[in-house]
């Protein structure tokens, strides 16, 4: 069965960066996330960046994931949108996640993303997320958790990786 992988980073294990611990702190305990196909392209954005397809792993240290089970409808969906925002160069938005993190809610609206806004879009785009989430709301910490909601109990589902369903329960 198709599935993409979602990569939730964590800084609480590196010398990362005053920006990532902030946003790790004011919505623990992750701030960073991207979501990777099964081919290991990874649709990601950075601050100062625009939207990338590229190939990459994670280092598990760092790194928590949750697998989420697809169509192949879906995927091609997913594939199709990561296509269309790396070559319109969508910019990173450090006002929006800002809003996102500190007020929970969006900062205007123009042609700019943030990582879980990117992952959050990607997946409302394949009918993943309900319809009613605004992605423009979303932090990293808020998308595992909201992942982990929409799960029944025992259900197969979404695979969630032990270690990051420990981080959220």
């Amino acid at each position: 069965m198709p599935s993409v992988e979602l990569w939730f980073y964590s800084p609480s294990a590196s010398n990362s960066g005053w920006l990532n611990r902030v946003v790790s702190f004011m919505d623990p305990p992750y701030c960073h996330c991207e979501l990777q196909f099964q081919d290991g392209m990874a649709c990601c954005i950075y601050m100062g960046c625009a939207v990338n397809l590229k190939q990459r792993t994670f280092d598990p240290q760092y790194y928590h994931s949750v697998r989420v089970p697809c169509s192949g409808a879906q995927l091609n969906a997913m594939r199709r949108l990561a296509h269309q925002l790396t070559a319109e160069a969508v910019q990173f938005s450090s006002l929006h996640m800002t809003g996102a993190v500190m007020w929970g809610a969006p900062v205007g609206k123009d042609n700019t993303t943030f990582c879980s806004k990117l992952c959050a879009d990607l997946l409302l785009e394949a009918c993943l997320l309900p319809e009613s989430v605004d992605s423009s709301k979303i932090t990293p910490s808020c998308l595992c958790r909201m992942l982990a909601a929409h799960v029944p109990q025992g259900c197969p589902a979404l695979g969630f990786r032990p270690s990051c369903a420990r981080e959220i329960i």
